[in-house]
């Protein structure tokens, strides 16, 4: 009668292990677990996954409205439109490099040296527009005007 109690008790055990390995796979990651998921980190300061979504809208919104809208579909859009996320995270780590050395150095957000690295900026993400238009309706569309968006790469 022991041995039988603990055979049920083995079968049972390995039922509920076998299960939650099984339902572990199961899982679903919800789009709000996916836009958290941290992608870098500089002195305990996250990028994650939204962050980095936020600033390449701008990028891919020029990218369909300079070559179409199917820009992103083929193989070597698919790999243009990763290697895009590779630079954009690679500007987001360097953009809070600069501010942890900013915030070190009690430099004034208004000097010159700042002023100067804000157009530069602009200046590049401008150039990835046919024209000023075109960058004036990508800004639109990721719900910028021009000031909002200078505050944002601030």
């Amino acid at each position: 009668m022991i041995s039988l109690k603990k055979k049920g008790l083995a079968i049972l055990t390995a039922s509920i292990l076998t299960a939650s390995i099984v339902g572990c796979g199961l899982v679903e990651q919800t789009p709000e677990s996916i836009e958290n998921t941290v992608l870098a980190e500089v002195n305990g300061n996250k990028i994650t996954q939204k962050d980095l979504n936020e600033e390449a809208a701008t990028y891919i919104e020029s990218y369909k409205t300079n070559y179409g809208e199917e820009v992103f579909e083929t193989e070597e859009g698919k790999e243009t439109l990763k290697q895009l996320k590779v630079d954009i995270l690679n500007g987001l780590v360097e953009m809070r490099i600069i501010d942890e050395r900013v915030k070190e150095s009690d430099i004034d957000g208004e000097s010159e040296e700042i002023q100067k690295a804000i157009e530069e900026r602009i200046t590049q993400v401008k150039a990835s527009f046919e024209d000023e238009a075109k960058y004036e309706e990508a800004l639109t569309e990721a719900g910028f005007t021009d000031e909002t968006y200078r505050e944002f790469v601030r």
